[in-house]
């Protein structure tokens, strides 16, 4: 019945976003995976549109940060991240992808800093979600337009003061860079296979020339009041790194 249907994905959806344990919500991300395959193939108008309203709902929490809620912020957000996987499999992939649509533009504008300091959650699940997203290789090149709100978003991350942020922006920043220039299959660390020159890069992934360009000029204009010594800014490390 509907109902039988409704309590297995609510089953599977409280095993993934209140499971800390790695081999409890791998196991119950297998069996939501073919579960919202299901409801993907499904003529029933109801179950099929579950998986969007699942995603819809995952995501409104997330972005309320609710200090009651049992979302798992610590371990790499958890089963959160397999959760969204999960129902953004279920999309066709010839489709339009507005589901993945829907959930980067929500994700990359939760990630990205704001000076609501309730937001700190959000931001760490955001960046976390994102980079289990950029690694997922079943998105394709659906995932590839957002690369570079992805890579904005890491490094300005980075600059945080919360060390929780920072090392969220790190992970996603090297998940990007893997994305971008691709695994190193050479010994040589400046193997031809993993590296594309400005112009190509800057090609691909046109809105990163000002945004670089800009947080270069912001680091090299700023100097202390006092010393007039150059600041240490840590987002310079990753700007170096591209």
């Amino acid at each position: 019945t509907m109902d039988q249907v409704k309590d297995i994905g609510e089953y599977f959806k409280n095993h993934l976003l209140k499971s800390r344990h790695r081999g409890a919500f791998e196991l119950a991300y297998a069996g939501f995976v073919k579960l919202t395959e299901v409801f993907s193939r499904s003529n029933n108008e109801e179950l099929h549109k579950l998986p969007q309203q699942w995603l819809y709902n995952v995501l409104e929490e997330i972005k309320c940060s609710d200090p009651s809620s049992k979302l798992c912020v610590t371990r790499r957000s958890a089963g959160i991240p397999f959760y969204i996987q999960a129902l953004l499999a279920s999309e066709p992939k010839k489709g339009k992808a507005s589901l993945l649509k829907m959930t980067m533009k929500s994700l990359i504008s939760l990630a990205l800093p704001s000076d609501i300091p309730s937001s700190t959650i959000s931001q760490v699940h955001a960046l976390n979600i994102l980079r289990a997203l950029f690694k997922d290789t079943r998105l394709g090149e659906n995932i590839i337009p957002y690369v570079a709100d992805g890579m904005q978003a890491a490094i300005l991350g980075f600059t945080s003061s919360i060390w929780a942020v920072r090392n969220s922006s790190t992970l996603l920043f090297s998940t990007l860079i893997t994305r971008i220039f691709g695994v190193k299959r050479g010994k040589d660390e400046s193997s031809k296979k993993n590296r594309m020159t400005g112009r190509e890069f800057f090609t691909r992934f046109p809105s990163l020339y000002p945004f670089l360009l800009s947080q270069l000029e912001q680091i090299t204009t700023t100097a202390d009041s006092k010393t007039k010594e150059m600041k240490l800014h840590p987002g310079l490390f990753l700007l170096l790194l591209v």
